[in-house]
């Protein structure tokens, strides 16, 4: 092995040694230079001149200027160059022993994952008083899957006016929950419902705030009465999917009104949503 790669490699594996070898290296380059030419000058005759002939002058004088100014020049690359390499870690000492980074003086934040919920489907639903007086429960029952879902835990209350109630705001006022096995499934139930929407060239509302985790607002037209249009609020809050429907005026839907109910079933939902880990899933679908 060729002597300075050897040195080389003794500097990577050795930090104290390498680093000796840096600053050594240049002093005894130095010393050898000024060997040789004093070496080279006694060896040197005069040629009929005398001891302290003009020549032999002129290269003494020469060494003893240069020579200084060698070491001196030699002493500024070393301590210009080395003391730097003094506050790297060397690449053993990287795999060894302990150590403090700077991620480790700052708390790092913990993911959560999702929180899966277990709440009763009935009692996290509209409840009668949250409506304007002057209207009464039409039916309440857990939701109906035409497409052959497997039934997920769900309510589904539907409120309407009463007789004497003609100026009602809305003509229905639907609201249900479904609490799916996971957040995989909630999403999908959201994803079906908006294709859907789509399809029917019904148009979407966007409204200025944010109901759960992910929410969509849709204005649909109704078949048999062109008057009437259903303003629906669909949005999902970890693992459950929570609507409110209106069936109100075309002319004037007020989707802020459905926001509204629907905001109020949001926090009863938050309030009276047990945490559970994990939820029970029949078929088996990961989170």
């Amino acid at each position: 092995m060729p002597g300075g790669f050897r040195v080389a490699v003794l500097a990577l594996e050795s930090p104290s040694l390498g680093l000796t070898s840096r600053r050594l290296l240049p002093l005894a380059a130095g010393v050898l230079l000024a060997l040789l030419v004093f070496q080279q000058l006694r060896r040197a005759e005069p040629a009929g001149e005398g001891r302290y002939a003009w020549g032999r002058r002129l290269a003494a004088g020469t060494v003893g200027l240069g020579f200084p100014v060698l070491l001196v020049g030699l002493g500024a690359v070393i301590f210009s160059v080395q003391w730097p390499l003094l506050l790297r870690p060397s690449p053993s000492s990287l795999g060894s022993g302990p150590r403090v980074s700077t991620a480790q003086t700052r708390p790092t934040p913990v993911p959560a994952g999702p929180r899966l919920l277990a709440p009763d489907p009935q009692v996290v639903t509209l409840e009668l008083k949250d409506l304007p007086s002057g209207y009464h429960v039409l039916k309440a029952n857990p939701v109906v899957f035409t497409s052959g879902e497997e039934s997920s835990p769900s309510w589904d209350v539907v409120f309407e006016p009463d007789s004497t109630n003609t100026g009602a705001d809305f003509a229905l006022a639907e609201s249900l929950a479904i609490v799916y096995p996971s957040v995989a499934l909630a999403n999908s139930a959201i994803d079906a419902l908006g294709a859907a929407e789509r399809a029917n060239h019904f148009q979407q509302y966007v409204p200025l705030s944010k109901l759960g985790d992910k929410d969509v607002v849709w204005v649909e037209k109704t078949s048999n009465r062109k008057d009437l249009v259903v303003v629906r609020v669909t949005w999902r809050y970890s693992n459950v999917v929570g609507q409110v429907s209106i069936l109100t005026s075309a002319n004037n839907p007020k989707p802020e009104r459905a926001l509204q109910l629907a905001n109020t079933q949001q926090e009863r939902l938050k309030a009276r949503a047990p945490v559970v880990h994990p939820l029970p899933n029949p078929r088996g679908t990961p989170v």
